[in-house]
Parts: structure tokens; sequence; C-alpha cells
């Protein structure tokens, strides 16, 4: 799971966004979102973990190596030899 401090910065009035979307995403409670995730994880017996946000689409998820830009949203590894999408990767 991503951490998400410092996510309110994304919504501050001059960022383009309209009053009422602000509004909207600034309401949210992004450490209960965490929380309930956390509770109903350990619930199952699942793990989780806290990853740093960088570099996580850019790298590949099986070897480590850097991953070169095909077409669209896919990306490929010049080491594994395997394609593969860009946020399928980086959730991996």
């Amino acid at each position: 799971m991503e951490d998400l401090k410092g996510l309110r910065r994304l919504y501050r009035k001059g960022n383009g966004q309209g009053r009422r979307y602000r509004r909207k995403m600034n309401s949210w409670s992004f450490y209960e979102l965490q929380r309930q995730i956390e509770y109903k994880a350990r619930w199952l017996g699942l793990p989780v973990r806290y990853i740093r946000l960088g570099g996580t689409s850019s790298k590949c998820a099986v070897c480590g190596s850097r991953l070169v830009s095909e077409e669209h949203r896919a990306m490929f590894c010049l080491t594994c030899k395997r394609s593969v999408d860009r946020d399928i990767n980086a959730c991996s």
C-alpha cells in the first residue's frame, strides 16, 4: 500500500480543480481508509506492506531492472524479455 501522507497537497486552491471537487476529495479520511484495509487484511491473514511511490512503474517487478517504454501504457524489460502494463507492474 502506498503511504498517503501529503496527499491533501494535491487538492489545494489553485491546482486547477473546482471548489466542489476539492471539497469532495479533501473530505475523505485517508487514514481511516488505510486503517480499514489493514484491519480487513489482518482478519483474512494477508500481509500489508507500505512502499515508496517513486520508481514503481519504471522498474521491473520480477528482476528490478529498468523498463523501456513501448506503446501507450506498455513497458518492456530487456533482461526478462517480458512486456507488461505499467500499472500492473507497479502494483506487483
